[in-house]
């Protein structure tokens, strides 16, 4: 399974995944009593998917700033 902290090939295969499951959720027929535990993992999923969007946006920020002050920066760091 993926890392969170890997590569952004490891991201993209961690939003496929979650694509995925989520895709299987909305398919899902559940009784009416546990339409609402559906609707969280939905949400979850969702927000699951965010955040690690979000955690690769920051990344890449992160190595535009160590780019433009050069590499000692990047290696400080730890981004490349």
């Amino acid at each position: 399974m993926a890392n969170a902290r890997g590569s952004g090939r490891d991201m993209r295969e961690m939003i496929a995944r979650l694509d995925r499951l989520e895709e299987q959720a909305n398919h899902l027929r559940v009784p009416v009593a546990y339409a609402n535990m559906l609707y969280m993992l939905r949400n979850h999923i969702d927000l699951v998917r965010e955040g690690v969007r979000k955690h690769a946006e920051s990344r890449l920020n992160d190595r535009a700033r160590c780019e433009s002050l050069g590499n000692g920066a990047a290696a400080l760091i730890g981004t490349r």
